[in-house]
Order: structure tokens, then sequence, then C-alpha cells
């Protein structure tokens, strides 16, 4: 199995709060390993070192309530996995908050407490 390694992509985007744009985090990170969205807030998770795969087959296997509207939503990628895989998820590593006109609020960086 191949392996795509994103930490250093993280490492060195280089982000603003209150400048950044959702859009310029994902032309840098590409889609988001986790994704939550509500009237007001959406956040985008993004893990270091991801599966790596020519194509993306997005299977939820989780998702929760996290108060109010919002709903937490956790993908991974059915493409060339096998079973015993896809029972393996990773935790997110970075996590980028976005107010309702899509500029980043805040991030929270996982990385630290593994």
């Amino acid at each position: 199995m191949s392996s795509f390694d994103q930490t250093k992509r993280i490492e060195e985007f280089n982000y603003r709060i209150g400048e950044t744009y959702k859009d310029d985090v994902i032309s840098a990170l590409g889609l988001p390993d986790t994704y939550l969205k509500s009237q007001e807030k959406e956040l985008l998770g993004y893990q270091g070192k991801v599966d790596g795969r020519d194509y993306f087959i997005p299977l939820p296997v989780h998702i929760a309530p996290i108060g109010g509207d919002m709903m937490l939503v956790t993908y991974i990628n059915l493409a060339g996995l096998t079973s015993e895989e896809v029972s393996k998820l990773r935790e997110v590593d970075v996590i980028f908050k976005f107010d309702q006109y899509e500029i980043l609020e805040d991030v929270i960086d996982n990385r630290g407490s593994k």
C-alpha cells in the first residue's frame, strides 16, 4: 500500500486568522478528511499521514451531533482498502474553523497531543 504524507504541507501552509479563506485551505491542502458545517460555522479536518489513492470513494464511518444544528461526519477512502484497513480510522491532526463568510476563525492543532 502506498502512503501520502501531507504533514509537511500542513506545517508549511501559511494561514492567517481573519484573512485566510476556506478556498485557500482547500487549494493548499486538498479536500478535508473530516468536514462539519452548521449555519454559522464550518470545520475542515486534515490528517498528516493518510492513505494515498488515485481516486476517493467516501464511506461515512461516523456521524455525531455535537450541539445545536451541527453534525460531525468522518469519512474514509474505500479505494483499494481491505476490510481490515477500513476498520482502522485515524484521528484528525489539524482542524481549520471558518465563520459564515468562509474566513478562517481558528485552528485546532492536535499533532502535539498524539
